[in-house]
């Protein structure tokens, strides 16, 4: 999150258990209404704000206004003001003030809004953000600089066009692997506009997703995307800490994983207000760029649920149908690979095994993948392809512990050793993996598993 002023920052972070304490009432009541865990923290954060700015604990504003001591009309007035010059953007400012204006009226204050709009003149609306989407290779970087869970997440929204929030909500049950290409259902208590509706992934994110569900995939019940916290690594298995709890990923882990990714990328950057320029939400900007030459824009929108497009989409189309038109523009949305092979695939994949080759004579080994990821780096960076040597300074900076493979290394606890070639068969049944014939004549082995 972006700290615009560090004192009431610190001073939230001081008092975080009283300013949740105090609000629970009226958080609760926005969650019941709304059924959104992302709008009730959405009023959390205005409030907060507010008390920030004043540096008191919400009942004792309270207080103050109900006694007289305070005027809820300056101080909002005056709350505006300072939001303004915080550079706080004008969309924001608006959400805020309302989000006050409800805490108030839940406390018995009376707000009147035409009284309310004589005093305080709101900044003209405008959009100060200046973000873009990914490029499809900048793309396809981001998911080789991450986890599994990572890539899993990245290629369902980017191939889906859901929302994060609906995204991090779906169950097991909710996705069937059994259809092509893989549809999920989104509940209507998941959706923006509580309408339910289906959508489709492509088949790298059917992939990636598989591999971090494991054996998770029979739990239907289990959210999909879980942290830590809740007993689940970033490869998607399971390990004991204490009882596990079936609960979500929450928007800022998730919002973390991205951007760990584009910094691990070299893509992180931020425009003049400090704002990230590409950012998760992007994802759902990608699919929608992507798609709209392709399958036009009333298809596209019904796709990403966007409200307006339902009806006359939905009514029209049955949901085969929809996954038909979905598959003509799988591959605009697909990252790492494609349904069709290319001819530059080829080039490409040739090149990749090319310099596999030329690295481990050298005694290096890196998976495909990794070199992949280098490649398209130097290849953004330089705007050209690069050479052999520019792709190894490269891989030098992604992998700083990688090490010439020492031929007299024979230790029994190496996950790789280099063997004469009468230990092979020994080596062999033992469970090893034979990874590349050295220029000496030695072979590079690996162990299994």
């Amino acid at each position: 999150m972006l700290v615009k002023d560090r004192e009431a920052h610190e001073w939230r972070k001081k008092h975080l258990k009283e300013l949740k304490d105090q609000l629970k009432p009226f958080l609760d009541k926005a969650f019941r209404r709304s059924g959104s865990a992302k709008s009730a923290e959405g009023k959390y954060v205005a409030v907060a704000a507010f008390c920030g700015w004043l540096k008191k604990l919400p009942d004792d504003i309270i207080k103050e206004i109900k006694a007289g001591k305070a005027n809820p009309y300056r101080l909002l007035d005056e709350f505006t003001s300072y939001l303004v010059n915080i550079r706080m953007a004008p969309h924001s400012i608006k959400d805020y003030l309302s989000g006050v204006k409800k805490w108030l009226r839940f406390n018995d204050i009376e707000i009147s809004n035409e009284k309310l709009k004589e005093i305080i003149e709101l900044p003209r609306q405008y959009t100060i953000t200046k973000d873009r989407i990914p490029t499809p290779e900048e793309l396809k970087l981001i998911v080789y600089s991450c986890d599994l869970r990572g890539k899993a997440l990245i290629t369902l929204l980017a191939s889906s066009g859901m929302r994060v929030g609906e995204a991090l909500a779906l169950r097991v049950k909710d996705v069937d692997f059994s259809k092509h290409p893989t549809r999920i259902h989104l509940r209507p208590e998941i959706t923006k506009d509580r309408q339910e509706r289906w959508c489709f992934i492509s088949d790298e994110a059917t992939e990636f997703l598989k591999s971090y569900l494991k054996d998770r995939i029979t739990q239907k019940d289990a959210y999909i995307f879980q942290g830590r916290h809740q007993g689940i690594r970033a490869d998607g298995s399971r390990y004991l800490r204490g009882e596990w709890a079936n609960e979500p990923m929450s928007y800022w882990n998730a919002d973390v994983i991205f951007t760990n990714a584009l910094k691990k990328a070299g893509l992180y950057e931020k425009d003049e207000y400090g704002r990230d320029v590409l950012h998760i939400h992007c994802l759902r900007k990608f699919f929608f760029t992507r798609l709209v030459p392709i399958l036009g824009r009333e298809i596209t929108e019904a796709l990403m649920g966007h409200k307006e497009y339902l009806d006359s989409a939905y009514r029209r189309f049955t949901i085969d149908e929809l996954a038909e038109y979905y598959l003509k523009g799988m591959d605009a949305v697909s990252v790492t690979k494609t349904k069709t092979i290319e001819r530059e695939d080829v080039e490409e994949i040739a090149t990749i095994k090319a310099l596999q080759m030329v690295l481990q004579l050298q005694g290096y080994d890196i998976d495909a993948e990794k070199l992949r990821g280098a490649i398209i780096k130097k290849r953004i960076e330089l705007g050209r392809e690069p050479g052999l040597n520019e792709v190894l300074e490269e891989i030098r900076k992604l992998e700083p512990r990688l090490e010439k493979y020492d031929e007299g290394k024979k230790s029994n606890n190496d996950p790789k050793k280099v063997i004469e070639e009468d230990e092979l068969e020994r080596y062999l049944a033992e469970g090893w993996d034979v990874q590349t014939v050295l220029p000496s004549g030695r072979i590079l082995i690996k162990r299994a598993g």
